[in-house]
């Protein structure tokens, strides 16, 4: 999941994962499991608000915290088939 403010104020929310949408319903396809629909519901609401009342990047702009994820000289890889 990403968030980032475009350089025109707004704020761009993206998923990454075809499975978000299925998940609000909370019929998850198989193998899905747990269906995080509670969880799924709740971020859209918090998201669809925010955007509901003006450009959610001028009212919650993001916050850089990649560095927080991938610290200066950890290495990283790709993940292999299956992982």
């Amino acid at each position: 999941m990403t968030y980032y403010t475009a350089p025109s104020g707004g704020g761009v929310f993206a998923t990454g994962t075809n499975v978000w949408v299925a998940s609000l319903g909370g019929s998850c396809p198989s193998g899905a499991s747990p269906c995080p629909s509670d969880v799924t519901q709740r971020v859209t609401e918090n998201v669809l608000a925010a955007s509901g009342v003006g450009p959610a990047g001028a009212a919650h702009p993001s916050q850089p915290n990649w560095t927080a994820f991938y610290p200066a000289g950890a290495a990283t890889r790709t993940p292999g088939p299956g992982e």
